[in-house]
C-alpha cells in the first residue's frame, strides 16, 4: 500500500520491515519519545507480521511489457541465470497494443507488477505523470560515464531511456543508383519527383505518432500541418505499421518511407532490397523552403518502478539488470540492433551507430501527442 502525503509517496510495506526488524523495535522502546512510540506500536499493529501481506523474500518479480517477445525472452533468460530469480511476463501482443499500461493504471490501489518495460518513451512518461512509476534511483546509473543522459531521465527519475532507435528515411535500394541521391530531410519527401511514391506508417499510433508529436514539439503544428498536408497532396499512402512500410519497399509499392531502424533491420534479414538514410540537420543559417531538420530523432526503451510494487525487491534487482551495459549489449547483438546510450559500448557497433543525434525533450512531446493527433485527424483520409 502507498500513501502520498503531498508528493511524497509512503511505502508501507517498508514501514512494515522496518518495524518488524530488531533494530526498529530496539528504537521504538529505548529511543523513540511518547508520540513516536505510539505511532510505531500502531504502525507494527497494523502491518506487523499477524497481516500476511507481504511475501516478498526476494525470488520473485513479476514484469509488465511492451518489448517484443524475442526481445524479453533473451533478456529475461539472461537475468534468470545471473540471478535465479523467476521472473512473471505480463506483454502486449499487436492486437492488444497499449493494453499493459492500462492495466498498470487499473491496478493503482492494488499493484500486481514491479517493473515496468517500454519499447518507446511516451507510455512511460504519461504512466510517471499520473504517478503509478514510482521515483527511484538505479545503480546502473554509476555505469554511464558522465552520467545518464538528461533527457532520458526526468529530474524526478520515475523512468530511465535506454537502447534507442531511431526514426529513418527507409528506401527502395534498386529504385536509386546512389545512396546519395536519396533525400535526407522530411521536406525533402514532399517533392514532385516523389508523387505517389512516399510511405508511412498511420500516425495515429505507434512511433509514428511518438515522430508527428515530436515534430509539433519542435517546430509548432502549423508548419507540421503544412508539411502533412503536402506529402497527402504529393500522393502519401499510409499504412497500417513501420514493418508494413518496409515490406512495401520491398514490393515495390513505394520506394521512400518513415520507419524504424529495427523495421529495416528486420527487413535485410530477409533479404529485402531495403536500407535506410538518417535524417541530416540543417547547417547554420542555411535557407530553405519548408520543414526544418534537426538530426535523426531516437526513441529509447523504458524502464519504470511500479509504484506500490509487491516484490520489491526483486524488482530493484530486475530495474537495475534492465538498465546495465549487458542489457544494451543484448539489445544491440538482437534483429533490433538498439543504440546503446553508452559511448563506449556504441563504438563496438559501428553500424548501428548515430551522429547528430536530435536534441529532444520528451516531456514537451508527451504534452503535444493530443495535439498531433489532431492534425493527423484533420489532414489525413478517414
Amino acid at each position: 500500500m502507498i500513501f502520498h502525503i503531498g508528493e511524497r509517496e509512503i511505502d508501507t510495506q517498508k514501514i512494515r520491515r522496518w518495524v518488524n526488524s530488531s533494530r526498529g523495535r530496539t528504537i521504538a522502546f529505548w529511543a523513540a519519545p511518547p508520540a513516536v512510540l505510539l505511532m510505531l506500536v500502531t504502525l507494527w499493529s497494523v502491518f506487523g507480521p499477524s497481516t500476511g501481506r507481504t511475501n516478498d523474500d526476494g525470488t520473485r518479480v513479476v514484469l509488465y511489457t511492451s518489448a517484443d517477445d524475442y526481445v524479453v525472452q533473451a533478456v529475461v533468460d539472461a537475468f534468470k541465470a545471473e540471478t535465479g530469480i523467476r521472473v512473471d511476463v505480463v506483454t502486449d501482443t499487436e492486437a492488444t497494443r497499449g493494453s499493459v499500461a492500462q492495466r498498470v493504471l487499473a491496478e493503482k490501489d492494488k499493484p500486481r507488477a514491479d517493473v515496468w518495460w517500454a519499447s518507446e518513451v511516451l507510455t512511460s512518461v504519461g504512466l510517471a505523470e499520473q504517478r503509478a512509476l514510482a521515483a527511484w534511483s538505479t545503480r546502473s546509473e554509476a555505469t554511464v560515464v558522465g552520467g545518464w543522459p538528461s533527457h532520458l531521465r526526468p529530474s524526478d527519475s520515475r523512468w530511465y531511456g535506454f537502447a534507442q532507435r531511431g526514426r529513418v528515411i527507409a528506401y527502395a535500394t534498386n529504385a536509386f543508383s546512389n545512396k546519395n541521391l536519396v533525400p535526407t530531410r522530411l521536406r525533402d519527401l514532399t517533392k514532385p519527383e516523389f508523387r505517389g511514391k512516399v510511405g508511412i506508417a498511420n500516425p495515429r499510433f505507434g512511433t509514428t505518432r511518438t515522430h508527428l508529436a515530436y515534430l509539433v514539439a519542435t517546430h509548432g503544428s502549423g508548419a507540421v500541418q503544412s508539411w502533412l498536408r503536402e506529402m497527402v497532396d504529393n500522393g502519401l499512402k499510409v499504412l497500417p505499421s513501420n514493418s508494413a512500410v518496409v515490406q512495401a519497399l520491398a514490393q515495390g509499392d513505394i520506394i521512400l518511407g518513415l520507419t524504424d531502424t529495427d523495421d529495416v533491420w528486420a527487413g535485410q534479414a530477409q533479404k529485402w532490397a531495403v536500407d535506410l538514410v538518417y535524417e541530416v540537420p540543417d547547417k547554420p543559417r542555411e535557407k530553405f523552403v519548408g520543414l526544418p531538420s534537426l538530426g535523426p530523432l531516437l526513441i529509447p526503451n523504458t524502464v519504470g518502478r511500479i509504484v506500490g510494487s509487491p516484490n520489491a525487491i526483486a524488482g530493484d534487482k530486475l530495474a537495475d539488470f534492465l538498465l546495465s551495459a549487458k542489457v544494451e549489449q543484448i539489445l544491440a547483438e538482437s534483429m533490433s540492433r538498439n543504440i546503446p546510450i553508452r559511448a563506449e559500448l556504441a563504438k563496438k557497433y559501428p553500424g548501428i551507430a548515430v551522429a547528430n543525434e536530435a536534441p529532444v525533450d520528451w516531456a514537451a512531446v508527451a504534452r503535444h501527442e493530443a495535439q498531433a493527433l489532431q492534425i493527423a485527424d484533420a489532414v489525413l483520409p478517414k
